[in-house]
């Protein structure tokens, strides 16, 4: 087995979930444009009244939206949403920890390290075909809101084109879980430990971009978080490039992904 087989073996296993995540992240797409069109006024009413709800807002349009908001600024909760970030994180948790602490935590590590094939191979093959797998899913959330203004178009005309660089950013972070992940995944020698330390980092993040809003000794905290550069609401809205921000969530994803590569070749693999 050749490092393209087992690149080639990753993007099978990860991707018979992709279609199934991108279908649903489609419709949960679609159902937020009707749900803006049909509720617009109702929206905007509840959100002039409760600042709150504005500041818990922030914490993932990445800038405050204001009491009055427009279609354009609703439509970057599509691309922030919880719902959106669960499926495209765990599927790159997923797919990065299979080669390197799922085949240990199994027993099945030594096994694959027999083959005529380096532990630096494998862990490239296996991480890099995961990644590449999920990587269609950063579109689906653009691909979800112009099918939902094909079907229901907007009182107010949008401009799709304006949520392409967001797009790119949310690339570049998923790019940048993904290096985290393959990290983690080199160094467990439990994949629960592995994607509990994913999923730590990322609530982290969040942590430091709440506690800001309120406590300003931390806000210069909140650069050390992902979060932080993917601000979704200041680059549709403000027309502000993310790509400083993709620069530097590319950066810690390829860091992350070199410094498992150096750990998983030099690492003992215990036989259970």
């Amino acid at each position: 087995m050749s490092n393209g087989a087992i690149f080639r073996k990753a993007l099978r296993d990860s991707v018979p979930s992709v279609p199934i995540l991108f279908s649903a992240i489609i419709v949960f797409e679609t159902l937020l444009v009707w749900a803006i069109e049909s509720f617009s006024r109702e929206i905007a009413g509840i959100w002039a009244a409760r600042p709150a709800l504005q500041r818990f807002a922030r914490l993932f349009m990445g800038a405050e939206m204001g009491a009055e908001i427009g279609p354009a600024a609703l439509l970057t909760i599509g691309f922030v949403h919880p719902i959106l970030l669960v499926c495209v994180f765990g599927a790159a948790i997923a797919a990065l920890t299979r080669v390197t602490v799922a085949e240990i935590e199994r027993g099945t590590a030594e096994l694959l390290l027999t083959l005529p094939v380096s532990r630096g191979a494998a862990y490239a093959g296996g991480t890099l075909g995961g990644a590449l797998a999920g990587l269609p899913l950063c579109a689906a959330p653009l691909a979800g809101l112009w099918l939902g203004i094909r079907i229901r178009p907007l009182s107010e005309t949008v401009a799709l084109e304006r949520f392409v660089p967001l797009a790119v950013n949310f690339a570049a972070l998923y790019l940048a879980v993904c290096g985290l992940a393959a990290l983690l995944g080199a160094i467990a020698r439990r994949r629960g430990v592995a994607i509990g330390g994913v999923l730590a980092i990322l609530l982290v993040s969040l942590l430091l971009n709440l506690l800001s809003q309120f406590w300003d000794a931390i806000a210069p905290l909140t650069y050390l978080g992902l979060l932080r550069y993917y601000r979704a609401l200041p680059i549709v809205g403000g027309g502000a490039g993310p790509w400083r921000d993709c620069l530097v969530l590319l950066g810690v994803g390829a860091s992350a992904w070199c410094a498992g590569l150096w750990h998983f070749s030099r690492r003992d693999i215990p036989a259970v």
